[in-house]
C-alpha cells in the first residue's frame, strides 16, 4: 500500500478544517479552545478513505500567525499541499506566508482550494480566481485547476477527492528500509496504563512492534511497545503515514517536541549546521551576518545564530551559504528543509536545505569554506561526498559517519570516487587522494629532518614514526597512522627492511675505524657506565645494529658486557633473590651502575622485582 500525506496551508479562518470534515468526515479541532474560538490550535490528523488501496493520511494545520510555528511543525512530510482561500476574502497574508513556506519545504505536488462558494456570487469568485493565478504564477501550482468547493453543500467534494486520488497515484514510493526508520515527534503524551505515546509523520524507513530505536539528540534508548496508524493497532508503520507509538523506557518528561526518533547509530547530533538560505521574494527584511533567527526544522523550533559564508548578508530573492550556531543539539540530516522567521518581531523571510548536519567551524571568507559550501550544494552527490570528506569535521571520516550523513547510496558514491582516485580508505575511515599525498609529503619530510640529525641513521621503526607522525601533523588516531604508513609502504613512498622504515634508495656511509673506536671505547667501561655525548651519531648507529645497550640518556654499554652482566646475574641468583649490593659487589662497579643495569633487565623482562631482591624471569 502507497502512503501519501495531504496537509493543509491557508489563511486562519478560510474553512481548512471545515473542508478537511467534508472529505473525511472527521472534526480536527479536539482541543475546547478550539471549539470555543473556531480555529485550529494545534494540528490535526486523520486519513481520507478510499477505493485505491492508497493510505491518505491529512494533516490539518493552524492558519493564524500566532500559530506558525505549530504550522511547520507539520509541514515536513506532506506530499500534497491543499493551498485553501476563502471565496469571501481571497488571497490574505497567512495564504502568503504559507504558500512560501510550503515552496521552502520542497513540496511540489498540491492543489489550489476556493472554499465557501456558497457565500459569494460569480462576480466575487471569479476575482478570488484572478487572486489565486497571480500568487502561484512561475510555481509547482500553475499549471494546476483551481477546484472551487462548499463545504456546507458539499459542491465540489468528490471532484477534489478524485483530484487528489489522482495526485497520490503519481506520489513515489517511499524509502521503506527499516534501518532507515525517521520520525520526528510533534506530540507527546501519556496514556494510564500503557505510559509515554509520541506521534509525528514518518518521515523515512519503517518500524515493527518490539523494536529497539533511540531518542535523538539526547540518545536514549526506548522500545516499541504498540503502534497505531488511524487509530488502529498495526504491526508495522512505514513512511509516509502517520504513526503512533507507545514506547517503553522512556518517560514523557524525557521528551521534547522537536526530538526525533530513529534507528541506533543512525543519526548526527550536532550544535552546528552547514546550510544554503534562501529569502523568501517578497520580504523587507535583510538576514545579516551573525544575525540571531528562529530556526524550524522537522518540528523542531531553536534559536540559532547566522554566519553568513563569503557574503556580508541576504536580501530578498537572494540565496547564499551560512553555517548556523544552535543553542542546543539537534539531529539532522543532509538535505532537510527548514525555515527561519526573523528574531523579533516573528516573522517568516526565508528557508533553506542542511547541506551538512555535522560540520567543523568554517572561516567566513575562507576559499576553502566557500569551496566546500558549492560542491555540498551541486547537483552531484558525489560531489558533496568529496567536500564532506575533504572539508568536513574530521580529517579521517568514518565510513558509518558518512552513511549517517549522505544515507542510501552512500556505498555506489565511494566506488565512483576510489574508481576516479580522488579517495581512498585508510582502514575505517575515507581520506581523499589530496590530503594524503599532503600528508605523504609532510612524512617524507620527517624521514629527511631524521637523516639530517643523524647522519648513521638506519631509518625509523613503526611504533617511533607512529610516534612522530601524530605529533607532528597532529593526528590522535593511531590505527589511522599506521593504515597511512602501510598505504605508502606500498606506493613504494617509503620502504622497509621489516625492522626499520626509510627513504628509498637510502644508505649510510660508515666510517669502519672510527666505528670500531667508539665500540671499543664503551667495550672498555666494563660496568663502568659514563655519560658519552661525543660521537652520538655513531652511538645511536650501534645501538641500533645491537652492539651497545641503552641505559639513559647518553648512557650505554656494551652488548657483550651487557650479556656478561646476566652471566654474573644468574650465577647469584642460584642461591635465591639477588639484592642490589650483592649484584653491585659481583660487577664491582658502582651502585648507580648496578642500578641502572637491574633496571635494563626489568624493562627487557629479564628479571623482576619482589621488595627489595629481583630473581630471573
Amino acid at each position: 500500500m502507497k502512503n501519501v500525506v495531504v496537509g493543509t496551508a491557508g489563511h486562519v479562518d478560510h474553512g481548512k478544517t471545515w473542508l478537511i470534515k467534508a472529505l473525511t468526515g472527521t472534526d480536527t479541532d479536539r482541543l475546547i479552545e478550539e471549539k470555543r474560538r473556531g480555529i485550529t490550535i494545534e494540528l490535526g490528523f486523520t486519513y481520507m478513505p478510499n477505493d485505491e488501496n492508497l493510505d491518505i493520511g491529512i494533516i490539518d494545520v493552524p492558519g493564524h500567525e500566532k500559530f506558525i510555528k505549530n504550522m511547520l511543525a507539520g509541514a515536513q512530510g506532506i506530499d500534497i499541499v491543499l493551498l485553501v482561500v476563502a471565496a469571501d476574502e481571497g488571497v490574505m497574508p497567512q495564504t502568503v506566508e504559507h504558500f512560501d513556506i510550503v515552496k521552502s519545504l520542497g513540496i511540489t505536488k498540491g492543489i489550489p482550494v476556493i472554499t465557501k462558494i456558497d457565500s459569494v456570487d460569480e462576480e466575487m469568485l471569479s476575482l478570488v480566481e484572478d487572486d489565486i493565478n497571480t500568487l502561484i504564477k512561475g510555481t509547482f501550482l500553475e499549471e494546476t485547476e483551481i477546484i472551487k468547493v462548499s463545504s456546507k453543500t458539499m459542491e465540489n467534494i468528490d471532484y477534489l477527492k478524485q483530484e487528489i486520488l489522482s495526485k497520490a497515484k503519481e506520489i513515489g514510493n517511499k524509502n521503506t528500509d527499516k534501518k532507515m526508520f525517521r520520525m520526528p515527534i510533534d506530540r507527546i503524551f501519556s496514556i494510564k496504563g500503557f505510559g509515554t505515546v509520541v506521534t509525528g509523520t514518518m518521515i523515512e524507513g519503517s518500524l515493527s512492534t518490539g523494536d529497539e530505536i533511540v531518542l535523538y539528540p539526547s540518545m536514549l534508548k526506548a522500545k516499541v511497545r504498540n503502534l497505531q496508524v488511524h487509530d488502529k493497532d498495526v504491526n508495522s508503520a512505514s513512511a509516509g503515514q502517520r504513526t503512533a507509538i507507545n514506547l517503553t523506557n522512556l518517560k514523557k518528561e524525557d521528551i521534547s517536541r522537536g526530538d526525533v526518533l530513529a534507528m541506533p547509530n543512525a543519526m548526527e547530533t550536532s550544535m552546528i549546521v552547514d546550510v544554503s538560505i534562501t529569502l523568501f521574494e517578497n520580504t523587507k527584511r535583510r538576514l545579516k551576518n551573525n544575525d540571531r533567527i528562529h530556526f524550524y526544522v522537522g518540528s523542531k523550533e531553536m534559536i540559532a545564530k547566522v554566519v553568513l559564508i563569503g557574503t556580508d548578508e541576504i536580501r530578498a530573492g537572494q540565496k547564499a551559504y551560512a553555517q548556523l550556531r544552535l543553542e542546543e543539539e539537534i539531529a539532522l540530516k543532509r538535505n532537510d528543509p527548514f525555515i527561519i522567521r526573523f528574531f523579533s518581531p516573528l516573522e517568516t523571510f526565508g528557508g533553506g536545505l542542511v547541506l551538512n548536519p555535522k560540520p567543523k567551524k568554517h572561516k567566513r571568507q575562507k576559499e576553502e569554506s566557500i569551496e566546500a559550501f558549492k560542491l555540498l550544494d551541486s547537483n552531484s552527490e558525489t560531489e558533496a561526498l568529496l567536500s564532506l570528506i575533504e572539508y568536513g569535521q574530521s580529517r579521517f571520516p568514518e565510513l558509518t559517519s558518512l552513511k549517517r550523513i549522505i544515507g542510501d547510496g552512500t556505498d555506489e558514491l565511494l566506488k565512483e570516487l576510489i574508481d576516479d582516485k580522488k579517495v581512498i580508505f585508510v582502514g575505517e575511515c575515507v581520506v581523499s587522494e589530496d590530503r594524503l599525498n599532503n600528508l605523504s609529503t609532510k612524512i617524507v619530510e620527517i624521514f629527511k629532518e631524521n637523516q639530517n640529525n643523524n647522519t648513521l641513521s638506519l631509518g625509523i621503526k613503526i611504533k617511533e614514526l607512529n610516534s612522530k607522525i601524530s605529533n607532528k601533523l597532529n593526528i590522535e588516531n593511531s590505527k589511522v597512522v599506521d593504515e597511512i604508513i602501510k598505504i605508502l609502504i606500498s606506493k613504494k613512498v617509503i620502504v622497509t627492511n621489516d625492522v626499520y622504515l626509510n627513504l628509498p634508495g637510502h644508505s649510510v656511509k660508515v666510517d669502519q675505524s672510527k666505528l670500531d673506536d667508539v665500540l671499543k671505547a664503551i667495550d672498555d667501561q666494563k660496568f663502568s657506565v659514563n655519560t658519552t655525548k661525543d660521537n652520538k651519531d655513531y652511538l645511536i648507529y650501534l645501538e641500533k645494529k645491537g652492539a651497545l645497550i641503552r641505559l639513559g640518556n647518553d648512557l650505554y654499554i656494551s652488548k657483550s658486557n651487557f650479556d656478561k652482566a646476566i652471566d654474573l646475574f644468574r650465577k647469584l641468583s642460584q642461591k635465591g633473590g639477588v639484592s642490589l649490593g650483592d649484584f653491585r659487589d659481583e660487577l664491582n662497579t658502582s651502585r648507580k651502575n648496578a642500578l641502572l643495569i637491574l633496571d635494563a633487565f626489568d624493562a627487557k623482562n629479564i628479571t623482576y622485582k619482589v621488595e627489595n631482591l629481583r630473581y630471573f624471569v
